[in-house]
């Protein structure tokens, strides 16, 4: 998967290419129907997210 090879170096590249389009970004909405919002997570459900996240990326390698 495409995603697997741009993590495998890390994120850098890819963040990098849109910082400019961020700058000039005056509104950003982000939608996700199947995560509770930040501010309304309990600590217990953050860290379960992240738990998946990780899980689901798999081993980090350096």
């Amino acid at each position: 998967m495409q995603w697997r090879r741009l993590q495998r170096s890390g994120l850098r590249l890819l963040q990098d290419s849109v910082v400019d389009l961020y700058r000039q970004t005056s509104v950003f909405r982000v939608y996700v129907s199947d995560v509770v919002p930040g501010f309304l997570q309990t600590p217990g459900y953050a860290t379960a997210l992240l738990s998946s996240i990780a899980d689901f990326r798999g081993p980090r390698t350096t």
